[in-house]
């Protein structure tokens, strides 16, 4: 690091001061204090904090509420970054698991030991080194658009995300961008974390690695999963509020989660919804664009208006179809009307592959027109 980081003591008893002190001063750190917890509005003079190193803030837990509260005030704080530590006299999981929401990179016990802290500040050091380190690695971004449902992108999406999770060292995220009942989750067999693609975009303020991984889910394989919500609440909370169009999130916003989203993966593949705005901006800036159609009149319109919003782009996007042999167009027509290339083309598979998702399975490898094409 350019600039050695500096830890401060926030609320915190004269015991674990001590502490600091100590550890810090055998690593050659300096130790700040602060008094009061960031609430109701109170500001502290963060003059005494370089702007070109990073701090490291032990929040003494006592009262959680106000230690949540202070968490979130100072993870927000951009200059210089601040990176929360909760120490706390319980562990029990809501309390862990809204400590690390609020921002907080570790989480301590007390009363705690030299050892431990020692851990504790080495473990966010890590982190520290691996965010300033985060260009070191440019991983991918891959977005698969059906144009209309039921044509099997999200069937797509997650047998070639798992396909990327069976390549050694490599790191692959799957996120579904559905902002209610996308059908990721299901199609895997996994338990629902939660979180989604709009929590990241409302937490961007405090956005990180340790916050990111704390939302996804691992599936067996290896594979990362960013869910899509499994219920109606936010259509719920706007009917509520007789409101139904939620702000758009804005493209700076988007911008940072797919730096952040480059830094952490080799690959990310996207589920995308086309209906969404965030699905534009994405595909714009993804390396590569995957519409996936079948043959059909309606299909072959609607290729057609997405890629003159998204202006084609023969490098980078491509056209799939889907149950191929069925309909009334030919691949040469619906080609022509697209003006980019096809990816690949599948036939009528329908049987086997409900099947397999309906059990929660992958589509068996014996099922030679479906892997040979993916």
């Amino acid at each position: 690091m350019a600039n050695r980081p500096l830890l401060l003591a926030v609320r915190a008893n004269p015991e674990l001061v001590t502490l600091l002190e100590r550890v810090a001063g055998s690593q050659g750190l300096g130790v700040g204090k602060i008094s009061q917890y960031l609430t109701n509005g109170s500001r502290i003079d963060l003059s005494q904090l370089s702007p070109d190193a990073p701090c490291i803030a032990f929040i003494d837990f006592t009262d959680v509420e106000q230690g949540i509260r202070t968490a979130e005030a100072l993870s927000a704080n951009a200059t210089p970054r601040i990176w929360p530590v909760a120490v706390s006299l319980t562990s029990d999981n809501d309390t862990l698991l809204r400590a690390m929401r609020a921002g907080c990179s570790e989480f301590l016990r007390w009363p705690a030991t030299d050892s431990q802290i020692d851990s504790a500040l080495g473990n966010v050091l890590r982190r520290v080194a691996a965010i300033e380190n985060e260009s070191s690695r440019n991983g991918r971004l891959v977005a698969f658009i059906g144009v209309r449902g039921g044509v099997g992108a999200t069937t797509l999406a997650v047998h070639t995300s798992l396909a990327l999770a069976g390549l050694p060292d490599k790191n692959i995220l799957l996120v579904d961008l559905k902002r209610q009942l996308g059908h990721v989750a299901v199609y895997l067999n996994l338990t629902n974390s939660g979180y989604s693609f709009s929590t990241i975009l409302g937490d961007i303020h405090r956005l990180d690695g340790a916050l990111l991984h704390s939302m996804l889910v691992r599936h067996t394989t290896g594979l990362s999963v960013l869910c899509s919500p499994d219920d109606c609440s936010s259509l719920s909370d706007a009917m509520r509020r007789q409101h139904f169009r939620p702000e758009p999130p804005t493209v700076e916003a988007i911008d940072r989660v797919l730096a952040l989203l480059r830094a952490e993966s080799d690959f990310t593949i996207f589920d995308a919804d086309p209906a969404l705005p965030e699905t534009a901006a994405i595909a714009q800036r993804a390396d590569q664009v995957f519409l996936v159609s079948s043959l059909d009149i309606a299909s072959m319109r609607d290729v057609s208006r997405y890629l003159d919003m998204l202006g084609r782009n023969q490098d980078r996007q491509k056209l799939i179809i889907t149950r191929a042999g069925r309909g009334p167009l030919t691949l040469e027509m619906m080609a022509s009307s697209a003006g980019i290339p096809f990816a690949t083309t599948f036939p009528d598979l329908a049987e086997p592959i409900s099947a397999a998702i309906n059990a929660g399975h992958q589509v068996p490898q014996q099922v030679h027109g479906f892997h040979d094409s993916l």
